[in-house]
């Protein structure tokens, strides 16, 4: 019998280790077996959630090319022929080198960019096809964004940052504004930090707080890029962990661009992207 074995075979009696290394420690664990025995669950949940998640579509490009520069003679093609759908509580990542087109991709099914030739369908619309007013009511209603940068307003409270889109949203009810942000604060673990202000906040805790503003109206997409850029390896996992509740919690799917294959490991599908081609999914 291994090591391993005798996990299985431990009393239940035995208290509950209070950190990894405690649990190391008690059972005699390997951490690089740990590892692995980490990454086998996180490969079962990730197959479970595609059978979960291969309904309903809700967001899809077809055949989409973009071009910077048109008809000049520094003409760039940013994307070309791609056709994506993201399903229902599906978490996505698009990696590949950079130049690929990756965050051109995210912002023209964000409605950020228009493509140059082809489709972007949200729901039963062609958001392509939308005048910039329209774009942006779509964005505010279907659209949550959370960025490498946090782009949190300094002279505001936690709280107050999360509420600003149901400010542009119209919502004049400082009891309902109250009420949506104090959830999402708890939903991020910053309950004791609502009055703090970014400054008194660490890196990682300033993108839990643009996770949970992105989250505030509801979105039906997560458009999330390069969200862990700026964070330690906890802390990322940590954001990624946040996106699976996200998922699960609200229905949201989430879209997400990175360079770490550890943090592109932990959604349901990786898309690559190189020239501005999807080579591989």
């Amino acid at each position: 019998m291994t090591k391993s074995d005798n996990v299985s075979t431990q009393s239940t009696n035995i208290a509950a280790p209070a950190t990894l290394d405690e649990f190391v420690l008690q059972h005699g664990i390997a951490p690089d077996a740990l590892e692995k025995l980490a990454k086998k669950l996180r490969t079962r949940s990730k197959a479970q959630t595609k059978n979960c998640t291969s309904g309903e579509v809700i967001a899809s490009t077809r055949s989409v090319t973009k071009l910077f520069n048109r008809n000049k003679s520094n003409q760039v093609t940013a994307l070309q022929d791609v056709s994506l759908d993201v399903h229902e509580k599906e978490i996505v990542a698009l990696v590949g080198p950079s130049g690929s087109g990756k965050s051109t991709l995210l912002n023209i099914m964000a409605g950020l960019e228009q493509p140059t030739d082809g489709s972007v369908v949200f729901g039963d619309q062609d958001i392509a096809r939308l005048s910039d007013a329209q774009l942006s009511d779509f964005r505010a209603r279907s659209i949550g964004f959370v960025f490498q940068f946090f782009y949190l307003q300094p002279f505001l409270s936690l709280e107050k940052n999360i509420q600003i889109p149901l400010m542009f949203a119209g919502v004049s009810s400082a009891q309902e504004r109250q009420s949506s942000s104090d959830e999402l604060i708890e939903l991020v673990g910053l309950s004791d930090r609502k009055q703090h202000r970014p400054k008194e906040l660490s890196g990682g805790q300033m993108q839990r707080v643009a996770i949970a503003r992105a989250l505030i109206n509801r979105p039906k997409l997560i458009i999330a890029d390069e969200p862990t850029g700026n964070l330690d390896s906890e802390n990322a996992r940590i954001v990624m962990d946040l996106f699976d509740d996200i998922r699960s919690t609200y229905g949201s799917s989430v879209l997400v661009v990175t360079h770490d294959s550890n943090i592109a490991d932990m959604a349901d599908r990786v898309v690559h992207l190189s020239d501005g081609k999807i080579v591989e999914e």
